[in-house]
């Protein structure tokens, strides 16, 4: 019997050699063992490893297939009885589903789900295009990565274990080809060359000295046999037909099929469970002696991988296949359709086999494992293809890792066992015990709406009228009193419903899946605030209650971001309240939403915090003898911003500059300081007295020579009636100011308190930290109200209408009182002796009021504390539900361990031997296209020693998670460039790598590269000079002009593309661009058109 040994190329790929010989190497040259012994010796142990695989599969068949009638809720083991509930629970495929989405978004939510990690630093650049084209052929079409992770996934968690097989595939397409004249050295390769298939051609022996036609000469071009025999051709005088100096033989009408590589590339399959044996002694598959998996081939499929030279002694096979009558069938592929209520579909074909013989389906094994060929002691990795009782092919293993080409995916770990745990296992015993319980519970029910009688024999009722009954029905009857009585059960209460959600419980804690996570918390989604709720972001935006979603980040009771773990659906509150505080914010909110309160009653000291429902608040103040207040948020923490205007200088102008022009009073040194030396950075800049003084003992300035009069245009500050669009504008802080970093408020805080605010004064003496701001500008107001409140202050407003002696009133004055940590003043005389106030500060609720129902939703947030700021004044109301934060913690942590144990033992070994195979079959350069930009890959850039990762984070997509630190980057980028950390160009690259992020591969469309820019203001500063000099008569050289214009040209060509456009195309767009040719500096480089029309014609 002849064996298939020695290919160079695995399974399925292509050609493979046949040769015996390799075989019998192994023994001496006087063949001290021949053939067939061997042959004998391989099936004896093939067929010997493949019964005992078996046996060790069918063995666990029974807990696979109870496993998935589990998962499609068949498997409880309840007899189901007529005319009972027959509900099942899904409890595991709900468990199940919920998970799949945060590992696929693990595993594959991402456009580089694969990480290639360099050992060494000299392989950087190698595992960047290694990692690009991993990613592109598991993901691609071929083999479809999603799709595999899916059902990989899947398969583990519904059996504990799964496993995929990876291969590298050659596919082939066929194509016929014509050839009018082909020499003959040209036949023998083709002959030779196992790509080509079924040649024919007619042979024609030209003699010595014959007239060569117009047809062998062109054969005979690529042929240097040929051509020797013809001679020099262009020697020839020209009318003069060549011919041959020696004889020759030429093949004419030459027809047949060639092979041509349509792909080559790894190959990724999942294994159904039946289909794979292992040495059952074995805790891996690096342990295991033998590795084999079942394939289900028709007879057609053999021939054809006999043609095509991978399989041969598929002839034995048809004897075994007549000889044996079997018929194979896969009981547990049945059962599964079974288990779906589905009818399976025939494995064995039910054609007559006498006139479709080719479509019968027989068991294949594929044998990957160690052999003793020698009977030396020492194993060598084989494959050995198995079928009846013949070898179709045989061969060393051609991967370069010497193991199965398996890996197995296992969700949880069963120590000291090759198999894992999956979910059935779990939650099986939990979902049999709802379904009792419910349908005990449906039952119930039923007889209580449906019950049955107790009817005296001889009382004459109407049977079917009582078994039937119908509304208005009358029952005829000849009994006694009490001759028919109803049976109706007892009520169960509320027991089953407490069993069940003592279920659902203890499934919450073995799966992780939890009605938080799953979005589903019935209590939660009474706790609520109305939808049109302002709700502070942490960049300094506000959305509405509505538009909030998860991953939003928030501000919480400390000023700092917290981020939104989910934003529940709209729902109706059972009841309603609407809430005044003492900041000013109005809010309504559900009666079940939550407030961390402190409640006194009449003058007494408060007690300690609390957490209260509104509805429980609502109900205590209704007497009027208690007061209620909640905590104050702590300074709000922004970024830093660039503003057009220092804070400090705009607040100062706010509090004593003129409305209507760039003009301020003060009698402080500090002030006008800071005046002069915001001024005096610009060019001329200053501050001048005015000439005219109307202001006693403080002096009124000028700023001259600065933008100041239109930068307060610009802020919509400065009143000018003279234009429409001014004329109404007011003394206001404008909203960018509000969300900037805490020390721009504050200064901008202290440039309104050192001209018109002071110390707060009570009995005459000054308050250590306390202080006042006046204004007669509601608006005003206002904004400082919300200014302070931002920085961890409460403001206090009072208001009195001034009147004169002559009794005319006045505008509104306010005065705004509050205390803080910080100083709100920088001027000594002002900020004397100030003492920090710790913040203690209270917000009080004013009053409460019950209103109408009106859509809500409520918010949870991952701050410790689960508090957040809500309202225009930064509020401070509670998380959704006690304790959600740790729940869902502990479940993300559940998952996040299964994903973890998923990455590190199946899917980073999966990508290792997808890295492996490429190292090993990609023998020439090959070019791949991601997001259509081609990459070229050489067999090089694949050498080296390089590693895989797999970024596990629970349900967080890595992408995700680096674009938002990439925003964070750009938003300090402007305070860390002064200080020499970061450079523009740092700046340009994280923003290209942002756009990579989000797909946008054609970012520079929208980016400018500062680098070229910076090189583009020097030669226009190059240019300028050139000018000026031609101005005073110094003409520059042509070779000076031309050089100018070139690297202009270039620079402004890789900026816009326009250079990579001319390069590509080779000629110019029109003729209007065409190359100018005067000059020997020019070399034919630079487009004449370019070239402003005075110079060209220098």
């Amino acid at each position: 019997m002849a064996l298939m040994t020695g290919g160079k190329v695995p399974l399925g790929s292509g050609d493979i050699e046949i040769l015996e010989e390799s075989l019998m190497n192994a023994y001496d040259e006087e063949g001290s063992s021949d053939i067939d012994e061997i042959t004998a010796k391989v099936i004896r142990v093939v067929k010997n490893d493949i019964e005992t695989g078996k046996r060790a599969n069918e063995s666990e068949q029974a807990n696979r297939v109870k496993h998935y009638n589990i998962y499609r809720a068949k498997g409880d083991d309840i007899a189901e009885r007529d005319g009972r509930s027959r509900i099942k629970c899904s409890d595991t495929m709900d468990a199940i589903e919920w998970m799949m989405p945060s590992f696929m978004r693990t595993f594959a939510g991402s456009n580089a789900s694969i990480s290639v990690v360099p050992v060494g630093t000299e392989d950087v650049k190698k595992a960047e295009k290694h990692e690009r084209l991993i990613n592109w052929q598991f993901m691609g079409r071929r083999v479809q990565g999603f799709n595999v992770l899916y059902e990989w996934i899947k398969t583990a968690l519904i059996y504990g274990t799964s496993v995929i097989k990876v291969t590298w595939r050659d596919i082939y397409v066929k194509k016929g080809f014509d050839m009018p004249v082909v020499s003959e050295a040209e036949m023998q390769n083709m002959l030779a060359d196992s790509d080509f298939i079924n040649i024919d051609g007619s042979p024609e022996d030209i003699p010595m000295g014959s007239v060569l036609t117009e047809d062998i000469l062109a054969a005979a071009q690529n042929d240097p046999i040929m051509l020797a025999k013809i001679g020099q051709i262009n020697a020839y005088p020209q009318g003069v037909q060549p011919v041959a100096l020696e004889s020759m033989r030429v093949y004419r009408d030459v027809r047949g099929t060639k092979k041509i590589k349509s792909y080559s590339g790894p190959q990724v399959e999942v294994i159904s469970p039946e289909d794979f044996y292992m040495d059952p002694e074995a805790r891996s598959i690096e342990e295991a002696q033998f590795a084999i998996h079942r394939v289900w081939r028709t007879f057609g499929e053999l021939r054809q991988l006999e043609q095509d030279g991978i399989y041969q002694n598929v002839d034995k096979v048809k004897e075994w296949v007549d000889k044996e009558r079997s018929d194979q069938s896969n009981h547990e592929e049945s059962a599964r359709y079974a288990a779906a209520g589905q009818n399976p579909p025939e494995t064995n074909a039910t054609y007559n086999h006498e006139d479709q013989l080719a479509r019968r389906k027989l068991e294949v094994f594929e044998w990957w494992g160690l052999i003793d060929l020698e009977g030396e002691g020492f194993q060598e990795p084989y494959l050995i293809v198995f079928c009846g009782e013949s070898i179709l092919r045989m061969e060393k293993n051609p991967y370069g890792h010497g193991q199965p080409p398996f890996e197995v995916l296992r969700p949880m770990l069963d120590p000291f066992k090759f198999t894992g745990i999956g979910m059935p296992e779990l939650v099986g015993e939990f979902q049999s015990l709802k379904t009792a319980l419910i349908r005990q519970t449906l039952d119930n029910i039923s007889f209580q709406n449906n019950g049955m009688w107790l009817v005296n024999r001889n009382a004459g009722v109407d049977i079917n009228a009582l078994l039937n009954p119908r509304p208005g029905t009358v029952v005829r009857t000849n009994i006694v009193a009490g001759s028919v009585q109803p049976l109706t059960p007892p009520s169960l209460h509320s027991m089953p419903l407490t069993m069940i959600e003592l279920a659902d419980s203890m499934l919450q804690k073995r799966t992780g899946v939890t009605s938080y996570n799953q979005g589903l918390d019935a209590d939660s989604l009474n706790k609520m605030l109305a939808l049109d709720t302002p709700i502070p972001m942490a960049d300094g935006t506000v959305k509405l209650n509505k538009d909030v979603v998860a991953g939003d980040m928030v501000i919480g009771s400390d000023g700092k971001p917290t981020q939104v773990l989910k934003a529940h659906p709209v729902q109706m509150p059972e009841r309603a309240f609407e809430i005044t505080f003492s900041n000013g914010d109005v809010i309504k909110a559900g009666g079940e939403h939550l407030w961390t309160v402190a409640i006194r009653e009449s003058k007494k000291v408060f007690p300690e915090f609390e957490v209260l429902p509104t509805e429980r608040i609502f109900d205590i103040l209704q007497d009027g003898k208690h007061t209620a207040v909640i905590p104050r948020v702590k300074a709000v923490e922004y970024p830093e911003k660039e503003l057009i205007l220092d804070p400090y200088i705009l607040g100062a102008w706010i509090g004593d500059g003129n409305s209507h022009t760039n003009r301020f009073t003060s009698m402080d040194e500090e002030v006008t300081d800071r005046f002069r030396k915001w001024a005096e950075q610009f060019y001329n800049g200053g501050i001048e007295p005015c000439k005219q003084q109307r202001s006693g003992r403080a002096t009124t300035y000028q700023i001259v020579n600065t933008p100041f009069r239109q930068i307060l245009k610009d802020l919509h500050c400065l009143v000018d009636s003279r234009y429409e669009d001014t004329k109404n504008n007011i003394k206001h802080i404008p909203e960018e100011y509000f969300t900037a970093s805490k020390e721009q408020r504050l200064e901008l805080l202290k440039g309104l308190m050192d001209t018109d605010g002071c110390r707060y004064k009570y009995r005459g003496r000054v308050a250590g930290s306390s202080a006042v701001f006046c204004t007669s500008n509601e608006r005003l107001m206002e904004d400082v109200c919300r200014l302070i409140t931002s920085l961890g202050g409460i403001p206090k407003i009072t208001s009195r209408e001034p009147v004169n002696q002559d009794g005319r009133k006045y505008k509104r004055h306010y005065h705004i009182s509050f205390s803080m940590a910080e100083c709100p003043f920088s001027i000594e005389r002002k900020g004397r002796d100030w003492r920090a106030h710790v913040n203690t500060g209270r917000v009080k609720i004013l009053s409460i009021k019950e209103i109408e129902v009106e859509p809500m939703r409520c918010l949870s947030v991952s701050a410790e504390d689960r508090m957040y700021c809500c309202g225009k004044y930064f509020t401070v109301t509670r998380n959704t539900a006690t304790g959600i934060t740790k729940i869902m913690n502990a479940s993300a942590q559940r998952i996040e361990l299964i994903a973890r144990v998923m990455a590190e033992t199946g899917i980073k070994p999966l990508y290792q031997k997808l890295l492996m195979l490429n190292q090993q079959f990609i023998d020439q350069t090959i070019v791949i296209r991601v997001f259509n930009e081609p990459i070229e890959i050489s067999p090089d850039d694949l050498a080296g020693d390089f590693d895989v990762s797999v970024d596990v984070g629970g349900a967080t997509n890595k992408d995700e998670t680096r674009a938002q630190q990439l925003l964070m980057m750009i938003q300090y980028a402007a305070s860390l460039i002064p200080l020499g950390v970061m450079r523009p160009e740092n700046v340009y690259e994280v923003c290209k790598k942002l756009y990579t992020l989000w797909g946008w591969r054609d970012y520079d469309r929208y980016l400018s590269d500062p680098q070229e820019t910076d090189k583009l203001k020097q030669i226009l500063m190059m240019l300028d000079q050139m000018a000026r000099a031609l101005q005073q008569g110094q003409a520059p050289s042509m070779e000076q002009v031309i050089q100018a214009f070139q690297m202009v040209y270039q620079t402004i060509g890789s900026i816009i593309g326009a250079d990579a456009q001319l390069q590509q195309s080779g000629t110019p767009a029109s003729e209007d661009v065409a190359l100018a040719t005067g000059g020997e500096g020019n070399g034919g480089q630079f487009p004449a058109s370019t070239i402003p029309q005075g110079l060209s014609n220098i």
